[in-house]
């Protein structure tokens, strides 16, 4: 099974054990990916993910060289940050919409996180 199958399927498990997210709030972390996928117009690359039960959970892409976190809350709203691991630049922001993520985001994520094509 590649990687983004077993991603594929967590997300869709996420209100079952072992992650055991209320429906509502699974709805709106796969509505956060689908999004995120969407406006980045490719394939991303699975995230580390965790959750904090009902209170958040977290989408992570990290190297040696940067780090991209989303934190997504129950209401539906999600942070961001990106921070540059060689020259310590860090921003993001919060109180974001599940509809739209901002443009900062979405070139980081071209920049850093889509799915490498076999060639």
């Amino acid at each position: 099974m590649s990687d983004l199958q077993k991603w594929n399927n967590y997300l869709a498990n996420l209100n079952k054990p072992p992650v055991n997210l209320s429906f509502s709030f699974a709805e709106k972390v796969k509505l956060v990916w689908q999004n995120l996928c969407q406006q980045v117009g490719k394939q991303l690359r699975p995230p580390v993910a965790d959750h904090y039960g009902e209170l958040g959970f977290l989408f992570s892409w990290n190297s040696e060289k940067y780090c991209i976190e989303i934190a997504i809350e129950p209401d539906g709203t999600f942070e961001w940050f990106y921070r540059d691991r060689v020259s310590g630049a860090y921003y993001g922001s919060n109180d974001e919409r599940l509809s739209d993520a901002p443009e900062e985001l979405i070139n980081l994520f071209v920049k850093y996180c889509l799915k490498e094509e076999k060639k």
